[in-house]
Formats: structure tokens, C-alpha cells, sequence
């Protein structure tokens, strides 16, 4: 048995890039930071920061993750692949996250416009999420139908994952 997989808790350092390959295949580059601190011999806090390039795959997808702005708190999960580049005459490695899925960890923002009288409950977000009453669970279950990105979870976190149409 052999398994592939690879979760990573950090934050952005700077903002998503969106690019394209030469087969106009779209793509975006997440450059996600992580920590590790610990206390040496001395008993002093040593720490080590690791970046981790994350690709993104798919039009969908890769247009939700180029929204993703500096500093946002994210988990990455997805396999860790390996590819071989020649550059003026040397050889380079590199080691990237092909990314499956995106938490976004950062708290819900909070509403702070005023909300107008005439406006009905069902339009008005509650503390930026949407409510998950009968119509929005249905609306859900078509966008997953067609192949759309949909959110997953509570108000204090969301998830983005691309659900393909079966057949």
C-alpha cells in the first residue's frame, strides 16, 4: 500500500499568482509558510520557518485560490510531487504540494454595513456566512451536479473543494 498525501497548516506570504502553461492550462502558485519552535540546550525559543510552493490545477479552482490575499490563514492538503528543471547549464529540483483541497482558517468577517428595512432575512448574511436553510442545501447539491466550487462548513471556517460531476 502506498499513500501520497500531505497536510500543511501555515499562512500565505504573499498573494496567490494566477498564470497560465503554454497550453493555456490555468494554474495558480501558493507560497505557504510554516513554523516550527523548540528550546535548545540553553533553554532559549530557536524557530524555523519552511516555505512550501503549492500548485492549484483547474479553472475553478485556481480562480478561488487567486482571490486568497497575503496573510490568510490556510490548510493545504494534497501530494507532494517532485519535478527536474535545467537552468544556464545546472540542474534544479523542486518539490511542490499538488493541492486537492483548501481550508481557509481565518474567522468569518463581520457584517458592518447597516442593513436596509425593505431587505428580507434570507439575503442578509449572518456574520459573513450564508444560512443553511432547505434552498441553500439545494442550491448546494446542484452546484455539485455541475461541477462548480462549493463551501463546506460553519461560520468559523470554510472549505473549498472542486466537486466534479459523476458520469
Amino acid at each position: 500500500m502506498f499513500q501520497n498525501r500531505v497536510t500543511l497548516i501555515g499562512f500565505l506570504g504573499k498573494d496567490a499568482e494566477k498564470r497560465d502553461t503554454k497550453n493555456d492550462i490555468p494554474y495558480t502558485v501558493l507560497s505557504l509558510a510554516t513554523k516550527d519552535s523548540w528550546k535548545d540546550r540553553a533553554g532559549e525559543w530557536q524557530s524555523r520557518t519552511e516555505w512550501h510552493r503549492c500548485i492549484v490545477w483547474g479553472a475553478k479552482f485556481a480562480a478561488f485560490a487567486a482571490d486568497i490575499k497575503k496573510g490568510a490563514h490556510l490548510q493545504v492538503e494534497g501530494e507532494l510531487r517532485s519535478r527536474e528543471y535545467e537552468k544556464d547549464g545546472a540542474k534544479h529540483r523542486i518539490v511542490e504540494i499538488r493541492t486537492k483541497s483548501i481550508l481557509k482558517l481565518d474567522r468569518a468577517k463581520q457584517q458592518t454595513e447597516a442593513v436596509p428595512q425593505e431587505a428580507e432575512p434570507t439575503d442578509v448574511p449572518v456574520r459573513g456566512h450564508v444560512p443553511r436553510g432547505r434552498a441553500q442545501r439545494r442550491a448546494a447539491t446542484r452546484s455539485k451536479r455541475q461541477g462548480r466550487i462549493v463551501p463546506e462548513g460553519s461560520r468559523r471556517w470554510t472549505r473549498w473543494r472542486l466537486h466534479k460531476p459523476i458520469g
